[in-house]
């Protein structure tokens, strides 16, 4: 998720596991196509969607923090 993460300008965190993709996309300043930022959200949907599989398998683990760790990328991707 490292580079998309912050493809819309809305970087979720920074620490020692995100430092070279953090530079990189420093480096390497641009504006995502408007298509590019729907198919994220699309691919999104589909992961929390109620047909989704993996959804279903974390329901049955106890989805909270899962749902919210999966709906974050979304809420940035809307920012």
């Amino acid at each position: 998720m490292g580079a998309w993460r912050e493809a819309a300008g809305n970087p979720g965190y920074a620490n020692a596991y995100t430092e070279k993709v953090d530079l990189w996309v420093a480096a390497h300043p641009l504006t995502p196509p408007g298509e590019l930022l729907k198919r994220a959200e699309a691919a999104i949907d589909r992961v929390l969607g109620e047909r989704s599989e993996l959804r279903e398998l974390w329901n049955d683990e106890g989805a909270g923090t899962w749902l919210t760790s999966v709906d974050d990328p979304r809420r940035r991707l809307r920012a």
